[in-house]
């Protein structure tokens, strides 16, 4: 995995929570933990009743959750990469 990030250079990951057998609390933990990975940005994707607290706790920029529309998916993703906020949860 993080081969593919040296080689992509991603500004943006969208992510749903549950990933196989992983968390994404996990593979964002394990990103962060690199510093030329810091500055990429996180949409976590998930129908949890409690989305939002899951999206914090893990240091998501934003989240989505499921199911959304792509108008939805559009804008937040606008906003994060805009950077006009740090993170879209509110």
């Amino acid at each position: 995995m993080i081969a593919l990030l040296s080689t992509f250079k991603p500004n943006l990951i969208l992510t749903d929570n549950l990933i196989g057998l992983v968390q994404a609390a996990e593979v964002i933990k394990e990103i962060k933990s690199f510093v030329h990975f810091k500055n990429i940005s996180f949409i976590l994707c998930s129908g949890h009743v409690d989305i939002k607290s899951i999206a914090l706790e893990m240091s998501a920029n934003a989240y989505l959750e499921k199911p959304f529309d792509l108008i939805e998916l559009y804008c937040i993703i606008d906003t994060v990469l805009q950077g006009s906020i740090n993170s879209a949860i509110e």
